[in-house]
């Protein structure tokens, strides 16, 4: 289910709009183009026990400006190997899904596929390796971050979602990270371990980034 919500915190859908029925998922993600949305989520299982046939699979709906919603799900990355934890970004017209998948060593490969406005999807391309990957819009093109064990990884994207470049912010006990706009540049937000405690409590960091390059960092 899903409702939409003005600027002014007035909900525009009630009842709520019904995205899927009869599905079993989990780690939702949204964004929109200016008047449509894409919303992704993740089904499917790869218990060792009772697995799903086709493991854990990345699924998604449009919601349109007036509301309606598709009437089946869009398959966006599906298959024999895990594919999970989808986060979408838009450029104003299409979306960029940016999903974990199956890769050597324990470390998951990361992957984007595009969706165009229409609900179609385009062949997408593995960009990178790590955990828990989250995207966001970057000038022409995008931003992809994800947890390595050396720190978070940066990928940088070109419009259509193909591998620019690629740089890591060196930190240990990387638990989450992401990337938001502010303005006219990028913040890295990321919480890691905080290694001198017995307890782990977790800290907070903020690096801003702009052009591409570390300007400051402050800590909480």
């Amino acid at each position: 289910m899903a409702v939409r919500v003005t600027s002014d915190d007035d909900v525009l859908d009630s009842p709520p709009l019904l995205l899927a029925s009869h599905r079993v998922n989990s780690e939702f993600h949204a964004a929109t183009n200016g008047s449509e949305f894409l919303i992704t989520w993740t089904e499917g299982s790869d218990w060792w026990q009772f697995p799903s046939p086709g493991m854990r699979d990345i699924y998604g709906v449009r919601v349109m400006s007036n509301g309606a919603v598709d009437a089946a799900p869009i398959a966006i990355a599906t298959g024999p190997e895990n594919q999970f934890r989808g986060a979408v970004s838009s450029d104003g017209r299409d979306f960029l899904v940016a999903y974990g998948m199956s890769g050597e060593d324990g470390i998951p490969n990361v992957a984007v596929k595009r969706v165009l406005r229409e609900g179609t999807t385009v062949d997408g391309a593995v960009v990178g390796r790590g955990w828990q990957p989250s995207i966001v819009r970057d000038g022409n093109g995008y931003l992809v971050t994800s947890i390595v064990n050396e720190g978070v990884l940066l990928t940088r994207l070109d419009a259509n979602g193909a591998r620019r470049d690629a740089t890591t912010i060196q930190a240990t006990g990387v638990t989450a990270a992401a990337a938001v706009r502010a303005g006219n540049s990028l913040q890295l937000v990321y919480a890691r371990l905080v290694d001198d405690q017995r307890f782990a409590a977790a800290q907070r960091v903020v690096i801003r980034i702009g052009e591409g390059a570390r300007v400051r960092s402050v800590r909480h």
